[in-house]
């Protein structure tokens, strides 16, 4: 009795074990005739894709080549960007390469020492018209990414060190670019002056920065456009 029970339930279970095989079977025939039908291959790739750890969350595991882009938008999710304030950042730079407009560059190192400085330079007392150490940040700010960010982070202080540095270097730029173009339109400039009267008093001084804030990595890029009639 004991050994036909046992007879019975294996050939139950080899019945089973064959239907299994069969439907795996048909499984793998209609889905390489899918494939070839598509024209895929049906090989599965023998590596695996490397994997790393987000250095501004360790929560976060990212494919290697989606590391760079991950960072950029993690660390400004750290920073308290939204993302609809990241979805407006942009890169400028292409727009400047096109166009004659010099264009100024400021890592976070030389934008945190351009306050430390300032704020080094600045007197200890109240004086009319001039800041004091209190006026600048106490702490190194990060590069804002935004024009909200610019106001909120850094004080007045700040922003007119930074500005005094993108003025300087833009002229030094401006100037080395026109000694440099001098002998192309030297004789040009002295027969407009000659035949119009015009003089160099008569042309407005009046400049302007603007200012545009890259959101890959602490980068703070400044486009100045110069003096303009």
């Amino acid at each position: 009795m004991c050994e036909t029970s046992f007879a019975s339930g294996l050939q139950e279970r080899m019945q089973c074990l064959q239907e299994l095989t069969d439907f795996t079977e048909n499984c793998q025939a209609e889905l390489k005739d899918l494939f070839e039908a598509l024209g895929w291959k049906q090989e599965l790739e023998t590596h695996a894709a490397q994997m790393e750890i987000c250095p501004y969350d360790p929560n976060h595991t990212v494919p290697q080549d989606r590391m760079e882009k991950h960072k950029a938008v993690c660390w400004l999710t750290q920073q308290g960007y939204s993302k609809e304030e990241q979805a407006e950042m942009y890169d400028p730079s292409a727009y400047y390469e096109q166009a004659n407009i010099t264009s100024i560059t400021l890592e976070k190192d030389t934008f945190q020492q351009i306050i430390l400085q300032s704020r080094e330079n600045a007197s200890h007392g109240r004086s009319t018209g001039l800041h004091t150490q209190s006026d600048t940040s106490a702490d190194l700010p990060d590069i804002p990414q935004n024009h909200k960010r610019s106001l909120c982070d850094l004080t007045v202080a700040d922003r007119l060190a930074v500005y005094d540095h993108v003025m300087y270097e833009a002229s030094q730029q401006s100037a080395k670019r026109e000694s440099n173009n001098e002998d192309l339109y030297v004789d040009l400039v002295a027969k407009l002056k000659k035949g119009t009267g015009i003089r160099s008093s008569n042309i407005p001084d009046s400049s302007f920065i603007m200012c545009d804030l890259v959101h890959y990595g602490n980068i703070l890029h400044f486009a100045h456009y110069g003096s303009y009639l």
